[in-house]
């Protein structure tokens, strides 16, 4: 493994795509801030995540 923190950056990454709040994902992180790190660090935008959910937006119009 190049970095050990890469495996705790996708654990977070999916606990996130999978709908973990982000109080949740920092809880289980360790983090004491209620989410905030975990969503600045963490929260970042997955394109085919993105993709699906623009084209359900689609569907139910």
């Amino acid at each position: 493994m190049e970095h050990p923190h890469l495996l705790r950056h996708h654990f977070a990454s999916v606990a996130f795509a999978n709908g973990f709040s982000a109080g949740e994902v920092a809880q289980m992180l360790g983090h004491r801030d209620g989410g905030a790190l975990a969503l600045q660090v963490y929260g970042h935008v997955i394109p085919t995540q993105l993709k699906s959910k623009v084209l359900s937006l689609r569907m139910a119009a």
